[in-house]
């Protein structure tokens, strides 16, 4: 997962900031604030994980176990699906401010990782 992030995160920066303002389009009225996106992104990677180890055999099946629990990602954070998806549109015309919020996204798999592992060397053996 980490691997994955890294090369988004990386192929982000080699895209630069050449584009204009105005050919970037315009801020979005309800665009979600960066903190708040990346931590909607780190749920929904860790959605998409958890999906692919349950090993559905349906994409039908999938697909709708996802949409549940980006629903339930957006519902936690106060956000609408049209907002998230503005918003995701506008950062990603912007690649400097996504690989901002993938550095943080990045930082939080990781702060999640050592506390996961903290749990798991804590677990005494049976």
């Amino acid at each position: 997962m980490l691997r994955f992030l890294s090369v988004v995160f990386f192929g982000l920066m080699a895209l630069g900031c050449g584009s204009s303002e105005s050919q970037l389009g315009e801020k979005p009225a309800n665009l979600v604030p960066e903190e708040t996106m990346a931590n909607i992104l780190m749920q929904v990677h860790l959605n998409e994980a958890r999906i692919s180890k349950y090993g559905l055999s349906s994409s039908d099946s999938a697909s709708i176990l996802f949409n549940r629990l980006q629903a339930k990602t957006l519902k936690q954070y106060g956000v609408d699906t049209s907002a998230y998806t503005k918003s995701y549109i506008y950062y990603s015309a912007r690649p400097a401010d996504l690989a901002r919020i993938y550095e943080r996204v990045v930082e939080q798999l990781k702060e999640a990782q050592k506390a996961k592992e903290k749990v798991v060397s804590k677990k005494p053996v049976s």
